[in-house]
């Protein structure tokens, strides 16, 4: 395992990002689970929603794909990771936390740009600059918060004023 941390130096990067992944995923275990308690959020009406079975099958071939992408970071093993977490995020927006799609686009970049290294590191600058740019700025409207704290009130009536 250490030489390919020698002959490859995005393999790093490729373990933070599965270590990032299946961190936060286990931290919120429940969220992976289509059948649960907490609503589920889907983007479109009609989307299969799978039972506790195929929810352990995907879960396990994504991670499963995801550390051999580590080894292999090859296309036609980040592009089911991408899918799998694709569908998931379609069936529930709740799966759309920036961690998590952070991660997807760092799959896709060190998939796309396998062989340039130096590419690759700039896309992943690119891909963390402009999530945390995109996610502050909008916080400089002098209305954001009113607007947040008021629609929080709507949804969710036990949140003390």
């Amino acid at each position: 395992m250490l030489q390919i941390f020698k002959k490859d130096e995005l393999a790093a990067i490729r373990l933070l990002a599965f270590i990032a992944y299946v961190s936060a995923m286990a931290m919120s275990w429940n969220l992976w689970f289509s059948v649960r308690n907490f609503p589920m959020i889907s983007l479109f009406e009609g989307l299969p929603i799978p039972n506790s079975g195929i929810d352990i099958l995907l879960i396990g071939t994504f991670i499963s794909l995801f550390l051999l992408f580590i080894v292999k970071p090859k296309w036609n093993i980040g592009f089911p990771i991408i899918l799998i977490y694709t569908y998931w995020a379609l069936l529930d927006q709740n799966r759309l936390q920036h961690f998590f799609f952070e991660i997807i686009f760092v799959v896709f970049a060190l998939s796309l740009f396998k062989n340039n290294t130096n590419a690759a590191k700039k896309c992943l600058l690119w891909i963390f600059i402009g999530t945390y740019f995109w996610s502050g700025i909008h916080k400089c409207n002098d209305l954001f918060f009113e607007k947040w704290l008021n629609g929080l009130n709507k949804r969710i009536p036990f949140i003390p004023y």
